[in-house]
């Protein structure tokens, strides 16, 4: 969050940064420049997610983007199978975000809402590893300073045990079964 605050005869916009060092940058004289300018300066400088990082500025990447950058940097890391995996992750992401979207502007909520669409679709175990997958690419993002938080990181990523129901069969009623079935085993 950006905060207005005077500075003599001059406004600031301070917020703190991920590593937790306050950041400050000075907005004008307050005498050319009205409180509610100076707010609006703040609130489009949070809007535009320009924000300085470890001393540097970077701009925060669209979800298409940051799946090509996370793609590109993991290339050498990742097995061709893992990287299959992480593409297809990808490419469920963007179908439901869509490419132009922040990733800075993805919430829990939003996660959330994915993670239903996705077992809409799927099998348990089948959305449990897209979404352990989401996980990883939004905690490189996470590693990289362009999300403050990992928004998949409270989502469930391991499938719920099936409960498997055995039968008691009598020897008669296996016997049976087999018969039945067109197959005769000898046991």
């Amino acid at each position: 969050m950006i905060r207005l605050k005077k500075n003599g005869p001059y406004w600031q916009a301070w917020w703190t940064d991920v590593t937790g060092r306050r950041r400050v940058k000075s907005l004008g004289s307050r005498k050319s420049l009205t409180k509610r300018q100076a707010e609006e300066i703040c609130f489009g400088m949070h809007q535009d997610l320009s924000v300085t990082r470890g001393g540097s500025n970077l701009r925060v990447p669209t979800l298409g983007d940051w799946c090509l950058r996370y793609l590109e940097l993991r290339s050498s890391e990742l097995s061709e199978a893992t990287e299959k995996l992480h593409s297809r992750a990808c490419k469920l992401l963007l179908s439901h975000f869509g490419s132009d979207r922040l990733i800075v502007t993805i919430s829990r909520a939003d996660a959330a809402d994915w993670r239903h669409e996705l077992s809409q679709q799927f099998l348990d175990s089948t959305v449990c590893k897209w979404v352990r997958c989401a996980k990883v690419i939004f905690s490189h993002a996470l590693g990289h300073d362009y999300i403050d938080k990992n928004a998949f990181d409270k989502l469930r990523g391991t499938a719920r045990k099936t409960e498997t129901k055995l039968l008691d069969l009598s020897e008669k009623q296996l016997s049976e079964t087999i018969t039945h079935s067109g197959k005769h085993r000898v046991w």
